[in-house]
């Protein structure tokens, strides 16, 4: 049922991993997202994308725990399109801020470091995306508002 994920725009040259449900899995998807950030040249942004990867495949662990997570990464015009595809067809939730509970800010965290953020949910699970901004000078051709 789930067990290829389709991401990116599909010519294969996507930067992606799969990850098994295990205490590694977090590690893993931030070494991959230090490595692909470097490949891509945006090591600006490794800090807060490792943090986005880290906090999306937490969830994932979480709410499908037993199924693989896959992380995609690339470049889609003046932004990064980093996202965490996983079998579990339940939409995120934002919880309501608990400033003593041990969780639950995940996803306030993910909104805060990105562009945006967002999801889509499939037959066979959903992707979680985050979009990352380029600093203006890694944007050639962009018209900047301020």
């Amino acid at each position: 049922m789930c067990d290829k994920a389709i991401t990116g725009p599909g010519n294969g040259d996507t930067p992606q991993i799969r990850l098994e449900p295990t205490t590694q899995a977090a590690r893993e998807a931030r070494r991959f997202v230090s490595k692909a950030l470097a490949e891509l040249g945006h090591a600006d942004l490794v800090e807060d994308a490792r943090l986005i990867a880290s906090e999306l495949v937490s969830n994932s662990l979480i709410h499908a725990p037993k199924l693989p997570i896959w992380v995609g990464i690339w470049r889609t015009g003046a932004f990064l399109d980093l996202e965490v595809w996983d079998c579990s067809p339940k939409p995120p939730v934002y919880l309501d801020p608990d400033y003593l509970a041990e969780s639950g800010r995940g996803l306030h965290i993910v909104k805060e470091l990105c562009s945006s953020t967002g999801y889509t949910i499939f037959d066979c699970g959903k992707v979680v995306w985050a979009i990352l901004g380029f600093k203006r000078s890694w944007a050639p051709g962009i018209s900047w508002i301020n």
